[in-house]
């Protein structure tokens, strides 16, 4: 019999983004994968850090992260002064109205879990 754990992190997080173990038997010169689980997450940094309270100018707890989907974030550019601008920013503006870029933000968390048995999978669930 083997037990095999493997996971796969990211290098922005401390908490692994992937997990899997299996344990395995070897018998009559044969190999068969008895029993298999495993989990694969994403965003769970930005949500552990919502929870213990870490960028607090951001969000203020977890149910704050949740809801910050469903929030618009006003614009700075809505409060400038037109008047007081320079090209260089009148320009800017006009490059990012043609150019639907966004600043990234963290992953929403989602992932799965599975298990299998004997190779075949038995459940497979959504986070």
């Amino acid at each position: 019999a083997a037990l095999d754990i493997d996971t796969i992190a990211d290098k922005n997080s401390v908490w692994p983004r992937s997990a899997n173990a299996k344990l395995g038997l070897h018998a009559l010169g044969y190999h068969m994968d008895v029993f298999e689980t495993g989990f694969r997450v994403e965003g769970l940094q930005a949500m552990i850090d919502s929870l213990l309270g870490k960028n607090t100018d951001d969000k203020k707890n977890v149910f704050d992260y949740l809801k910050r989907k469903s929030q618009q974030r006003p614009t700075a550019a809505s409060s400038w002064n037109n008047n007081q601008r320079s090209l260089h920013d009148i320009e800017m503006d006009k490059i990012h109205e043609k150019l639907p870029v966004e600043t990234r933000r963290h992953n929403e968390p989602r992932g799965h879990m599975f298990m299998k048995w004997f190779g075949n999978e038995i459940r497979f669930d959504q986070l």
